[in-house]
């Protein structure tokens, strides 16, 4: 299995045993449905993956990179207020998360970093108010240069 989809397994599971008022899904984002009674959801997802070094490759050993993680947080409520409120708790339960272990319990990973998050999307078209927010994290993980696994 690839590095950036461990990378990604391990966030989902640091997440769920922390952000426990929510399901967690990967690579889910378009298909939660609240019908499904799957909300509030978080989702884990592969961003890009960019090499630290300039050239792609620092050595003749190994390959540094820096895998972005993109964490999208759903919710509903009966009101804004409501909706931001259960964003902002699950996005603190995320934060917890993902910084509670740096390494995300894996030997390849040295750092994650907190890279922001977007601003609280409400939508009205339900019978209750949804909302989103998105977060976004940066792994740096290491791979042999012939073996991404």
């Amino acid at each position: 299995m690839h590095r950036a989809l461990q990378v990604v397994n391990a966030a989902k599971t640091l997440i769920a045993a922390q952000a426990t008022s929510a399901s967690v899904y990967r690579h889910r984002a378009l298909s939660l449905s609240e019908d499904e009674q799957e909300l509030p959801a978080i989702s884990v997802r592969i961003g890009t993956d960019t090499p630290v070094a300039d050239s792609g490759q620092g050595s003749m050993q190994f390959i540094d990179s820096l895998q972005e993680l993109l964490v999208d947080i759903v919710a509903t409520g009966s009101s804004e207020d409501e909706v931001v409120e259960a964003l902002l708790d699950l996005r603190a339960d995320v934060h917890v998360a993902l910084q509670s272990d740096v390494t995300l319990g894996l030997a390849f990973v040295t750092d994650t970093q907190y890279g922001g998050a977007s601003s609280p999307d409400i939508a009205t078209g339900a019978a209750r108010l949804a909302g989103s927010l998105s977060t976004r994290w940066v792994v740096r993980y290491r791979m042999n240069y012939t073996d991404p696994n």
